[in-house]
């Protein structure tokens, strides 16, 4: 059985800096794991703005 991984997938990176950061899943795999702070902020949902942290 093969594994199904949707196009909308996501996981969550921690950055250099320590912050949460949740990537689509095809991004990171592009970018092979290396993303840069500045990179995350731009293409990344910040975890601590998710509503349900607070």
């Amino acid at each position: 059985m093969k594994a199904h991984v949707s196009k909308n997938s996501f996981t969550t990176i921690k950055s250099k800096s320590g912050d949460l950061y949740v990537c689509p899943f095809d991004i990171v795999k592009s970018k092979k794991g290396k993303i840069s702070d500045k990179e995350l902020k731009k293409l990344c949902i910040d975890d601590s703005l998710r509503p349900w942290n607070d």
